[in-house]
C-alpha cells in the first residue's frame, strides 16, 4: 500500500503514556551509551582491548552492546557494523546476532517513533531535503516494500530510513518487522565473521579489523554512486 510522509500530519496525537515511555527508553539507550562509549573507542586503538573490556562486564556486556547498537540508529557517526562483529566476537553467531537485532529493533522503534512525535523538523536534521525527497518517493511507489529494500540493501541510508519511515503513516510495528528482517542477512554474516575471528591472534585480529575498516572507507567513498543505482533501479521496477 503506497504511502506518503504528506499524510503523517493525523499520526501526531498527543499520547502522554507512550511518549513517556519513549522518553525512559531513550534516556537508558543514552546511558548506557555513555558508559560504553569509552570502551567504544579503544576498538580504534586496540580490537583484542575492547573485546576484554565488553567480555569483563559480564551480563551488562550484551545490555551494553545491545544499547550501543541500538544508539547507532540515532546517533550515525557510531560504526553498526563493528559493534555487530563484536557482538559475534564475543557471544558467537546465535547469541550475537540476538543482541544486535534486539539493540537494532529498540533504536529503530525509538527512531521511528521520535520522527511520529516530533515530525519533519527532526527529520531534516538528520537527513537531506533530496534524501527526504527519495525516500518519499519510494513509500508512494512501493509503500511498506519501498523501506523493505532500503532497510535490506547494507548500502542504503536504513538509520535515516527509520526517520522517514515514522514520518509515513504506515503502522510502526509492521515497519519495524521489516527493518529486522532486511536487516538481519548482513547482520547475520558481520556476526559470523567476527564469532570465526575467536580463532584468531591479536595480529591477526588487527589486520581483520583494519580490512574491515577499508572496506567501509571505500562503501562510504562510492556510497552515493551505488545509492543512486539503487534508486534508480526501485524506481523502474514494479513490485507486486
Amino acid at each position: 500500500m503506497p504511502a506518503s510522509i504528506t499524510g503523517s500530519n493525523a499520526m501526531n496525537q498527543s499520547r502522554p503514556r507512550v511518549d513517556l515511555v519513549l522518553m525512559l527508553v531513550l534516556f537508558l539507550i543514552v546511558v548506557t551509551g555513555y558508559f560504553s562509549y569509552r570502551a567504544l573507542a579503544a576498538i580504534f586503538r586496540d580490537p583484542a582491548a575492547f573485546y576484554a573490556q565488553v567480555d569483563e562486564w559480564g551480563p551488562w556486556g550484551p545490555i551494553a552492546v545491545g544499547g550501543l547498537q541500538a544508539l547507532q540508529v540515532i546517533v550515525a557517526p557510531i560504526p553498526g557494523q563493528f559493534l555487530a562483529m563484536a557482538a559475534g566476537y564475543l557471544y558467537g553467531v546465535l547469541w550475537g546476532t540476538a543482541v544486535s537485532m534486539s539493540g537494532l529493533g529498540l533504536g529503530s522503534w525509538v527512531a521511528m517513533l521520535l520522527a511520529r512525535r516530533l515530525g519533519r523538523p527532526l527529520v531534516e536534521r538528520v537527513a537531506s531535503p533530496d534524501m527526504i525527497y527519495r525516500l518519499d518517493s519510494l513509500a508512494r511507489r512501493h509503500g511498506l516494500w519501498g523501506f523493505f529494500f532500503v532497510f535490506a540493501f547494507p548500502i542504503m541510508p536504513t538509520d535515516v530510513g527509520c526517520f522517514v519511515a515514522g514520518l509515513t503513516p504506515l503502522p510502526i510495528s509492521t515497519l519495524i518487522v521489516l527493518a529486522i528482517v532486511g536487516r538481519l542477512p548482513g547482520v547475520l554474516l558481520l556476526n559470523w565473521l567476527g564469532a570465526t575471528s575467536q580463532a584468531l591472534g591479536p595480529v591477526a585480529l588487527a589486520v581483520l579489523f583494519a580490512g574491515s575498516l577499508l572496506g567501509a572507507g571505500l562503501t562510504v567513498r562510492y556510497r552515493e554512486l551505488l545509492q543512486e543505482r539503487v534508486f534508480a533501479w526501485l524506481q523502474r521496477t514494479e513490485i507486486s
